[in-house]
């Protein structure tokens, strides 16, 4: 069972931002997004969520229901021990056990940057997608940091299609742009405000 860290909580689809972490997604209808943080001390959002086919939830739930559907998008500072590759061995499957074409699901990728995807089902048999990339500079040399950014999807194996083609859209509405190390805001710094529809 996946376990999300959340707080704050937001209706749909307008472009949520992230200032910290340097990037952006749109949520398609129908979602209850949440906004996820890094740690107690660091107030920087660094991470939505948004639950689907949910019934009543709320962003203090932790637990991803069976039955549930989550789109969700994180940055992770400071990474570069930790590229894709590594970060995603060990648990991807290649499909064939699910009935799931693989080639669709490695076709995905954050917009013009190059990404590693992952498909794992999990003990309850809810079906999850990771499509990781790294930005930054890799060997932290220069002025900017090296940040994953993970996209995830779970769903269960009844609404796969369906949601699979939610996360493509989701997806593709991701924009990511790496911050300077003198752009990231300090750890104490207060949570932006929760956006407007505009």
């Amino acid at each position: 069972m996946m376990l999300l860290a959340a707080s704050g909580c937001h209706l749909e689809s307008y472009p949520y931002r992230s200032e910290g972490f340097g990037f952006e997604v749109a949520f398609p209808p129908g979602g209850t997004v949440c906004t996820t943080v890094p740690g107690f001390f660091n107030r920087n959002v660094n991470g939505f969520y948004a639950w689907y086919d949910s019934g009543r939830i709320t962003c203090r739930s932790e637990q991803v229901q069976r039955g549930m559907t989550v789109l969700g998008i994180r940055a992770d500072y400071n990474t570069a021990e930790w590229p894709a590759e590594r970060l995603l061995s060990g648990h991807c499957l290649d499909g064939s056990r699910l009935g799931i074409d693989i080639a669709r699901v490695r076709a995905l990728s954050f917009p013009a940057h190059a990404s590693l995807t992952c498909l794992s089902q999990d003990e309850d048999g809810a079906i999850e997608v990771e499509v990781v990339t790294q930005a930054g500079d890799p060997l932290n040399s220069g002025d900017q940091p090296s940040i994953n950014y993970t996209a995830l999807l779970i769903t269960t194996p009844a609404r796969f299609e369906a949601n699979l083609a939610r996360f493509r859209t989701f997806l593709a509405s991701a924009r990511i742009t790496p911050v300077s190390i003198g752009e990231v805001p300090p750890d104490d710094a207060p949570m932006a405000p929760p956006m407007t529809a505009g």
